[in-house]
């Protein structure tokens, strides 16, 4: 048995290389019937808005689409279609619905609108900010990452933004951060 003497000692720590980018999946949202007919919207956010207000992702002038009228959302188990209290409804296959999961290839219908819902294929790239931190909120998962390279694009623009969420915290506390 051989004594190492602890001034000798090495330590050496491994670690993994950081993720730069998280690769998501593309969907297409197009009007197929009704106002705006032919516009669409390409998306690989993590939801996106539909209604007639300037501020939803797919701006459709219909008179009987609400202002922000329901929108898609990506979960874990694939997309999800969520009425937002829409005056007039939101239809998939005739049936009106408050929160569905998008089947394959369906058809939206708000309005007197019909909107198509596909899959595109390849992922899009989407960059991480490079720390686990931005000012004063913190976080080093893929998820905050992306929120943070957002807030990085964003910071030098004169607008007030609400940031809320779970603090992380042991209590669980709710926060609402202003940018």
């Amino acid at each position: 048995m051989t004594i190492v003497p602890d001034d000798e000692l090495t330590k050496v720590t491994l670690r993994a290389e950081a993720k730069r980018s998280v690769g998501r999946q593309r969907y297409r949202l197009c009007v197929e019937r009704g106002a705006d007919s032919s516009s669409e919207l390409i998306s690989s956010e993590d939801r996106a808005l539909i209604g007639r207000s300037p501020q939803a992702d797919l701006v459709i002038n219909d008179p009987f689409v609400s202002r922000i009228h329901c929108e898609v959302a990506a979960e874990e188990d694939g997309y999800v279609l969520r009425d937002l209290g829409s005056k007039n409804g939101t239809r998939v296959g005739g049936i009106r619905i408050r929160e569905v999961h998008l089947p394959q290839n369906p058809r939206i219908s708000i309005g007197g609108s019909e909107i198509s819902f596909s899959l595109l294929g390849g992922a899009e790239e989407i960059g991480l900010h490079p720390e686990g931190r931005f000012g004063r909120l913190i976080g080093d998962s893929a998820a905050m990452r992306v929120v943070f390279t957002r807030l990085a694009r964003i910071a030098g623009r004169d607008a007030t933004l609400l940031l809320e969420g779970e603090s992380g915290n042991r209590q669980g506390a709710r926060r609402t951060s202003r940018a």
